[in-house]
């Protein structure tokens, strides 16, 4: 008698795995995508919450924004990004996978850290979206 696996169990074997990574890759690139969207929500808003800080605590008294840009965050000093020192600029890197819409920057004051528009950002990965608001009063939430 011989011992080993016939032609059929081989390939019943393989169709079964095939069927579980079939079923199993769509919803751990669905997590994935969820993942990076919560990640790059939360990363803005820390950026966020800090350019509003060293504007309140009047740093270097002088107001601080951020821009979004197409493929990152620069969180820069003075009343708007293009009249800034790029000395100063701290750049963020964006996940590729998501798409940012809302405003192109935003400026908070010095001492009072009050912004200069009152926005709803929108970040998506095709699929789902996450929604930060930031008032008049300058709170930012999500």
């Amino acid at each position: 008698m011989r011992a080993g696996f016939t032609l059929i169990e081989v390939l019943i074997v393989l169709g079964l795995l095939g069927l579980l990574f079939s079923i199993g890759l769509p919803i751990s690139m669905d997590g994935y995508r969820s993942y990076v969207l919560t990640s790059e929500t939360k990363n803005l808003l820390s950026i966020l919450r800090r350019a509003r800080s060293l504007a309140a605590a009047n740093d270097r008294e002088i107001s601080r924004g951020v821009s979004l840009e197409s493929d990152r965050f620069v969180l820069f000093q003075g009343l708007s990004f293009a009249g800034r020192d790029p000395a100063f600029d701290e750049d963020y890197f964006r996940a590729p996978l998501i798409g940012v819409s809302g405003l192109d920057e935003i400026v908070f004051s010095q001492i009072s850290g009050l912004p200069n528009v009152t926005t709803t950002i929108v970040l998506t990965n095709n699929v789902n979206a996450q929604t930060m608001n930031v008032n008049e009063h300058g709170t930012i939430s999500w």
